[in-house]
């Protein structure tokens, strides 16, 4: 697989964490505009430990690297009648440190444990209905295209496995994802909402959230049990040779092009 697609994998699994964090109604930046580490976080590797920059020590060097390069061009600047060039200097400057940093830092990131713990809960939820008599894609089949999936890969990739390996294909798909979304979002809500004391975690709130839970799940259930045509388009996906797309582990080896 490329780095081109396991690039395109890893915004797959942006797209995911924020589609489920949006559907929960939770924020999912700082004021910065940073992703929080609920959605989006850098996982423990070799490149990691011990590190002596911190991100907020990289935008203190900027800022002054800014001040110096300004500060030395002054004169210069005096002269300009046009304040947008200086405008698109900085940001260009800015972009550039951008970049680099993004090249370095993203090869590690993934979606955060808080998404991560509801999309296996959504699993979870789901396993029963997927195990009925009428599924064309029950969990036995899952886990032995997953195992397949493996036995047929390369040295050089690195793919999920067992549990994690058809969550990830369940999410990933297009097929199964916007209903996977959909049920995580409202995991997401109920955990959220009955987890804080007050009036905003009213009776008559949890209860709507619940049910609006309750009416993604079986919605699924209707679909599987009906044989919508996204589980047998799933289910021919889950057979190819292209599964192993889905359940490629991105955070282990990409390189993001600026």
């Amino acid at each position: 697989m490329t780095a081109s697609q396991r690039n395109a994998v890893k915004e797959l699994d942006l797209d995911i964490a924020l589609s489920i964090a949006s559907a929960a109604g939770i924020s999912t930046r700082d004021k910065l505009g940073t992703l929080h580490d609920d959605i989006w976080t850098q996982y423990v590797d070799r490149s990691t430990i011990c590190k002596l920059i911190e991100p907020n020590d990289v935008r203190k060097l900027l800022i002054e690297q800014l001040k110096n390069q300004l500060e030395s061009k002054k004169e210069m600047l005096a002269e300009l009648e046009n304040n947008e060039v200086v405008c698109k200097w900085v940001i260009g400057y800015t972009k550039a440190w951008e970049n680099a940093y993004m090249q370095e830092t993203q090869k590690t990131y993934d979606i955060g444990r808080k998404i991560r713990a509801i999309m296996h809960d959504t699993f979870y939820e789901i396993k029963e209905i997927l195990d009925c008599e009428e599924s064309v894609i029950p969990l036995k089949m899952l886990y032995e295209q997953v195992t397949r999936a493996h036995r047929v890969g390369t040295a050089q990739e690195s793919f999920y496995e067992s549990d994690e390996a058809v969550v990830r294909f369940l999410f990933r798909n297009e097929h199964t994802r916007y209903c996977m979304c959909r049920i995580a979002g409202k995991v997401l809500q109920k955990k959220e909402v009955c987890g804080k004391a007050g009036a905003y975690s009213s009776k008559q709130q949890r209860n709507d959230i619940t049910t609006e839970k309750d009416d993604a799940v079986k919605d699924f259930y209707h679909a599987v049990v009906d044989r919508d045509e996204r589980f047998k388009s799933c289910r021919a996906l889950l057979m190819s040779s292209g599964l192993s797309y889905y359940i490629i582990d991105h955070s282990r080896q990409v390189t993001l092009q600026p």
